[in-house]
């Protein structure tokens, strides 16, 4: 059986990740996949596995505020 590869969107819902940011992920490598088309990109089952055991995406950036800080 042929899994299909998964849609930008699909990959967003399962990371649990905004589409913008999958599609950050994937311009800069970080997440593998490959270009469909001119406009959509697809990643492979065994591709978005892989990424999620090496630990996935790691928040960068300002520090949350906490009800604490404010």
């Amino acid at each position: 059986m042929n899994i299909p590869d998964l849609s930008v969107k699909e990959v967003a819902t399962e990371l649990g990740l905004a589409i913008d940011t999958v599609q950050r992920l994937l311009r800069s490598g970080a997440l593998p996949g490959y270009r469909a088309n001119l406009k959509s990109w697809r990643v492979t089952r065994q591709q978005l596995d892989g990424f999620k055991q090496s630990g996935g995406v790691k928040r960068q950036g300002r520090p949350r505020k906490t009800e604490e800080g404010e």
